[in-house]
């Protein structure tokens, strides 16, 4: 299993399996500001804790969005959300002893649609056309992080028990 994740204070969860080719599960998670960050990220590994236990909690990859400004400035504010929450599930994923692939934005969309250059509502219909999923557009994004992530290391992913045999 490949658990996708668009990182930022609303923060989307995919449970993908690289052997069926199948969505399994998918989530967003919607924080406050009046929350405050550290409560935010709290809030966020708890519900990532609680989808990855939904799914089995068997071990796997977790593919996560790459920090990346795209060549604009941006403010420190647009970059804190995401830079944080992206922080908190790589340690929560180490901490659980699970693989962790980051992803491009460019690899992800590539991964789903095809092209690195394409917008959400592209990402979201291609979902729908691809998996009969409904998707929102942090969603969509944590598909193609996973998707992305089982094109570079199809390996990581499955998991597979090797025999002795």
């Amino acid at each position: 299993m490949i658990i996708g994740v668009d990182p930022g204070f609303t923060c989307g969860l995919m449970a993908y399996d690289p052997r069926a080719d199948n969505v399994m599960a998918h989530a967003t998670v919607v924080t406050t500001a009046d929350d405050g960050d550290a409560r935010r990220i709290r809030q966020i590994i708890d519900a990532l804790e609680r989808f990855w236990a939904d799914q089995g909690g068997i071990l796997g990859t977790v593919a996560v969005e790459m920090q990346y400004a795209g060549g604009r400035a941006q403010s420190a504010s647009t970059i804190r959300g995401p830079a944080a929450v992206r922080g908190a599930v790589i340690a929560w994923a180490w901490m659980e002893g699970l693989d962790v692939v980051e992803v491009t934005p460019q690899d992800a969309k590539r991964a789903l649609v095809g092209h690195g250059r394409v917008g959400k509502k592209q990402m979201i219909a291609m979902a729908r056309a691809r998996y009969g999923v409904e998707l929102t557009e942090h969603e969509a994004d944590a598909l193609g992080m996973a998707l992305a992530a089982h094109n570079r290391w199809p390996a990581l992913a499955v998991n597979e028990e090797v025999s002795e045999d």
